[in-house]
């Protein structure tokens, strides 16, 4: 019995995915929530870009509290990494399809909500 339970963990623990490196001014403020709901967004926008991801994102730099720069890895002949920025909008974290940087949105702008 102990050794199915041990034989249990272990695979359990191989299915835990890498959390990516949480870098930036506002780094803190990023909950587990924010995290997940990030990694997914990263995952859907780069298969909808036709995009082939090679892992889950492996860094996102927080340069506002509602903006985070999602840095993935890909697989492609010439680029290793692709970067996009996500905002929060209304509660919801949204992939920032005009680029607005760090000024976010203009008003009248639309984003990309997957």
């Amino acid at each position: 019995m102990r050794v199915l339970i041990l034989l249990f963990a272990i695979a359990l623990g191989a299915c835990v995915a890498p959390q990516p490196q949480i870098v930036g001014p506002y780094a803190s403020r990023l909950s587990a929530a924010d995290i997940e709901e990030i990694k997914t967004l990263a995952v859907n926008h780069l298969a909808r870009s036709h995009t082939r991801a090679a892992d889950r994102p492996w860094r996102l730099t927080v340069v506002r509290p509602d903006y985070v720069r999602v840095d993935a890895p890909i697989v492609d002949p010439y680029a290793d990494t692709s970067s996009f920025d996500v905002m929060r909008l209304h509660g919801r974290w949204v992939f920032d399809g005009h680029g607005g940087g760090v000024r976010g949105l203009a008003p009248g702008e639309n984003v990309i909500v997957y």
